[in-house]
């Protein structure tokens, strides 16, 4: 995994798979006092004792076209597995175009099984099944800045596809 403290970047076309946190949060990332955006990551199958896929502390997260879901936490007090944020007074997270777990609200999220090919054998890309081919968006802005703008030359298909990997076959 990856832990971003008093930073900021981007997490763009990545896969944050099959790790563990020895500590007890943020299990696949963990951001403090961090501004980060996340676009077309598979954050998935990471274990810690909470917030297993990320753990956010006093940071502004954003996440389009990604996947954040199947990630595993033995937390007793019942916070979500796959996204968790704290510090609310100066904290937010905008998360749109993305497959999320426990129906988070946004812009065109799913909350669906992503349908890997064999994650099992570290094969995070989708089957053509997918509900994720063609969900995600090729522009996205805030209070009038630009965060992604995506030419139709960089995805196939009738629009980008969340996750890190683009599928490559023909979508039903």
């Amino acid at each position: 995994g990856a832990q971003v403290e008093n930073s900021s970047g981007t997490f763009e076309k990545v896969l944050i798979a099959d790790n563990t946190a020895l500590s007890s949060t943020g299990g696949g990332v963990k951001t403090i006092g961090s501004d980060i955006i996340f676009n077309h990551v598979t954050i998935t199958n990471n274990t810690s004792y909470k917030k297993a896929g990320i753990g956010s502390e006093s940071s502004e997260i954003i996440i389009l076209n990604s996947i954040v879901r199947g990630n595993n936490a033995n937390d007793p007090d019942g916070f979500p597995e796959d996204f968790y944020i704290s510090g609310l007074d100066d904290s937010e997270a905008v998360i749109d175009f993305s497959n999320i777990g426990f129906d988070w609200e946004g812009e065109n999220n799913i909350d669906q099984d992503p349908l890997f090919v064999d994650p099992g054998s570290g094969d995070y890309s989708l089957t053509s099944m997918s509900e994720c081919i063609d969900s995600g968006t090729d522009y996205y802005e805030i209070n009038g800045d630009i965060i992604i703008e995506i030419e139709p030359i960089e995805y196939i298909g009738l629009g980008p596809d969340m996750g890190a990997y683009e599928y490559e076959g023909n979508s039903l």
